[in-house]
């Protein structure tokens, strides 16, 4: 039994997604807890793009959250 390993070190999870808007465009999600609390603005070429661009977000969210 792995003990902790669910335990993620901080309540956040990125995920991409199909764009709703622009077919074949991708889109991030930045999940606190499970809910969605940002999403990407523009959408992206490719999910690799998406996720690089909401890794960055999602920096810029866990640095403001440890002052």
């Amino acid at each position: 039994q792995l003990s902790g390993m669910a335990q993620s070190p901080q309540p956040y999870d990125l995920v991409t997604r199909p764009c709703t808007i622009h077919a074949g465009r991708f889109r991030w999600d930045i999940r606190e807890n499970g809910r969605p609390i940002q999403s990407s603005i523009e959408s992206f070429a490719t999910e690799q793009e998406a996720h690089a661009d909401g890794r960055h977000e999602l920096e810029k969210l866990i640095l403001v959250s440890r002052l």
